[in-house]
């Protein structure tokens, strides 16, 4: 993807991670040892001096001390308690001047550590497209500030979404080869009743290809279940095993615009029977470009987020995230309109936008799903920023694009999810392309199959 039941990921402190993640882009990796992962208190870039501890007046409290010995107010032991009292003392004139001493040497650190975050700024804002104040995280809002924040998804939502998400496999067709995961999807009730699978174009990369090298005009969508090479199945979202498939794909409906990762897939009668009790959200629950007034989504709303993935082995897995907001122009170039979801995790295997969930869909608050996972990228896990198969640089450069132009401060997240946003004139028009093509195959022959994808 060009990108355990249930796991609560709320935000995590901010902390020193934006440096780290400004050193990745620029490349400046050199600064790691300033910019240890153990600091996570973020310093503004004016130089705060620390103020420094009160000494101890110690020669006023000695005279006073030798003034009630001499008169004998202390008795036989005043010169005895006396010589304690001067210990004490000086232990504590030892301890404020060390005291002082490391309090120097921290305003050191952070004057170095500023002088580091200037240069960094500079060198980020000169190779990505983001202001000075988007680098270093000045005036972005923090996700707390958002208009949706502590909106969430009901139960009865999470319910419906971990039942709707299927895993898909694939097999050369006529042959009674393994099955190989190739996505996910969610079954969805069509505009007729009937129940379909959505998910995303780019899991038929090579469908997509051969239709856009045909000859002649290409329709915005087209069927291509029938001349594909490969036969594709719905399996419960919950196995492992990819022996007996729930369904058996009649139709896919795929979008060939090149500005939308969206797709539809179709079932004869008896996988539609199989799926039906699955399709509890219809299609029309799934955003698009112009939304419908009840379908208006508000940045700070948590989203619910199931599937499987490369990283668990395809084991189910679920988590929640913060929906920050929509852009356009997505710098990855699968749909020219995503909503992005921001995501906590400490290891790759609580990702639950990671490689293998391509073609999921979120749950938002108010009965909405988003359309298909078409894009991730990610900063980094845990303390050291480990990664398996991401580019890290590439993760923080996104970032802050991201921060950028949505106003958000993501300093608490490290895994950003791209939906994709169906493009449309008038509601369900993309969807009602895919649906129109579901029932009219696409007749160019496939080239002859030569071997497995």
């Amino acid at each position: 993807m060009k990108k355990a039941e249930q796991m609560e990921q709320g935000p995590r402190p901010r902390g020193g991670r934006r440096l780290a993640r400004m050193a990745q882009t620029a490349g400046v990796l050199a600064a790691g040892a300033l910019l240890s992962r153990a600091e996570k208190t973020r310093h503004p870039i004016k130089p705060v001096e620390a103020e420094r501890a009160p000494r101890p007046k110690k020669h006023r409290l000695r005279n006073a001390i030798a003034a009630v010995t001499l008169t004998g107010a202390l008795g036989g032991g005043g010169v005895v308690y006396t010589n304690h009292l001067d210990a004490k003392i000086e232990a504590l004139d030892d301890r404020a001047d060390e005291k002082n001493e490391q309090i120097n040497d921290l305003n050191a650190q952070l004057r170095e550590k500023n002088t580091q975050t200037e240069r960094m700024t500079k060198i980020v804002t000169s190779l990505v497209d983001v202001s000075p104040e988007a680098a270093t995280g000045t005036n972005l809002r923090d996700v707390s500030e958002l208009p949706g924040y502590g909106q969430e998804v009901s139960a009865e939502q999470r319910e419906a979404l971990r039942k709707a998400t299927v895993n898909i496999a694939a097999r050369p067709r006529g042959t009674d080869k393994e099955w190989t995961r190739r996505g996910t999807g969610v079954v969805v009730e069509n505009t007729d009743g009937t129940p379909v699978v959505s998910t995303a174009t780019h899991l038929y990369g090579q469908e997509r290809d051969w239709v856009m090298y045909s000859p002649g005009p290409v329709p915005e969508a087209v069927n291509i279940g029938q001349a594909s090479p490969f036969e594709y199945g719905i399996f419960d979202g919950h196995t492992t095993d990819f022996i007996t498939p729930l369904a058996v794909a009649s139709d896919i409906a795929i979008d060939t615009t090149g500005t939308t990762d969206v797709a539809l897939m179709g079932f004869d009668q008896t996988g539609q029977q199989n799926l039906q009790d699955r399709a509890s959200m219809p299609v029309t629950a799934i955003d698009t470009a112009e939304v419908a007034p009840d379908h208006i989504l508000l940045p700070g709303q948590e989203v619910v987020l199931f599937g499987n993935t490369v990283a668990t082995d395809n084991k189910f897995a679920g988590g929640t995230g913060i929906y920050v907001g929509r852009l356009d122009q997505d710098p990855q170039a699968v749909s020219d309109t995503i909503d992005i979801v921001a995501v906590h995790a400490d290891r790759a295997q609580e990702d639950i936008c990671y490689f293998g969930d391509s073609g999921a869909s979120a749950a938002f608050p108010g009965d909405h799903l988003s359309g298909p996972l078409s894009g991730r990228s990610t900063t980094g896990y845990g303390p050291e920023g480990a990664v398996l198969a991401d580019d890290p640089a590439y993760g923080a450069e996104f970032e802050l694009w991201v921060e950028e132009r949505l106003d958000v401060n993501l300093d608490a997240f490290n895994i950003i999810c791209s939906y994709a946003v169906a493009q449309e004139v008038d509601y369900m028009d993309t969807y009602g392309n895919l649906n129109q093509v579901l029932a009219d195959p696409f007749d160019i022959p496939y080239p002859e199959y030569t071997g497995g994808k």
